[in-house]
């Protein structure tokens, strides 16, 4: 009987077959892999952007009107979620857009006392209540005192000259430690749970947390400046919110990377300095309230 064997042709294309099945096979596994990744990061923005939803009350993202670019009108500064609308009438901060904001809109304020967004009391934000106070910021010079928004001499969210934070309820004055520096956005975040009050600076905590006794902010309030004889802002503010709740910190995080990332889409930051940013998070997502 003849003795057949496989040649080493043949051998080459079994070979190269099974070669091909275990790509086929690492690609598909890969791929279920990636699905699955991208599915729990779903399951998270989902939920990030859900429990940050039910808890805002207010916000203006300057979006709702049909002014491209001239003086906001009040159809500009109205709450998109709430009754809080704003009235510009006589004192209007100019509408800016596209790369010059964070999101599609946001407000320039010239420095002087007739630039300010006024705005209805949250009656629900008493002594005791949490809330949380943000915005994106975009300073031009901070050689003094710039209100980002307040409602008297005591109850205001400032940039100090030393381009630290500063908020003050009743007679609590409280500083970040961290600098909001000139002619760059940074997100800054007032939270209070009616016990204790933080600063957030782009997505990180700023500071130790200081313990409050009177924290509320249940009267109408100005965007812009907190009264019309000190301290008017000057530069951009984009995406004013207040929430309800004092949540986690992770939530603040998220709230500071959809920004980020509309602002790398836009080419209004650099690839570096958007690295240079997300490294400077923490990696913990969560924090205890």
């Amino acid at each position: 009987m003849n003795n057949r064997s496989f040649t080493l042709i043949e051998l080459l294309v079994v070979i190269v077959i099974i070669g091909i099945l275990a790509g086929v096979i690492m690609i598909s596994t890969s791929s279920s892999i990636d699905k699955a990744s991208i599915a729990k990061v779903k399951v998270f923005d989902d939920s990030t952007r859900n429990t940050l939803i039910t808890h805002l009350i207010s916000e203006w993202t300057f979006n709702t009107g049909t002014t491209i670019s001239g003086d906001a009108t009040n159809a500009d500064v109205k709450d998109y979620w709430g009754n809080n609308n704003g009235d510009v009438s006589g004192h209007a901060p100019a509408i800016l857009t596209g790369n010059d904001c964070v999101h599609e809109k946001c407000l320039y304020f010239d420095g002087t006392f007739n630039d300010y967004v006024q705005v209805s009391a949250i009656t629900s934000l008493t002594t005791g209540k949490p809330f949380i106070l943000s915005s994106w910021v975009y300073p031009e010079h901070t050689d003094t005192y710039r209100s980002i928004m307040g409602y008297d001499s005591n109850h205001r969210l400032l940039i100090q000259s030393d381009k630290r934070m500063l908020s003050q309820q009743d007679l609590n004055f409280y500083s970040a430690t961290g600098s909001v520096l000139n002619n760059k956005w940074a997100h800054v975040v007032y939270w209070c749970n009616g016990l204790e009050e933080r600063w957030y600076i782009d997505g990180a905590l700023s500071g130790s947390p200081q313990a409050i006794s009177v924290a509320e902010w249940n009267m109408a309030f100005k965007i812009g400046q907190y009264s019309l004889s000190h301290y008017p802002f000057k530069g951009r503010i984009d995406n004013v919110r207040v929430y309800d709740d004092a949540f986690s910190a992770q939530y603040i995080k998220k709230e500071y990377l959809s920004g980020l990332d509309s602002l790398l889409l836009k080419g209004s930051i650099s690839k570096e300095d958007y690295n240079q940013r997300i490294s400077g998070l923490t990696s913990n997502l969560t924090f205890e309230k």
